[in-house]
């Protein structure tokens, strides 16, 4: 019983630091290119709109 609670004490701290890791200098962060369509796509424009603005 205690190693499943070390297993998932270890596994919380992991992801809390992956998440500070994450949400550090957010400023300095590239932009990737699939998160470009991702957020376009979201804020949403579709394929076609995305085409037209880009050949403008």
């Amino acid at each position: 019983m205690v190693f499943l609670t070390t297993v998932g004490f270890i596994g919380i701290a992991l992801c809390a630091i992956a998440k500070v890791f994450g949400l550090l200098n957010l400023d300095k962060k590239i932009y990737w290119g699939d998160e470009t369509f991702t957020s376009l796509r979201l804020s949403g424009y579709t394929t076609i709109a995305n085409e037209a603005k880009r050949t403008q």
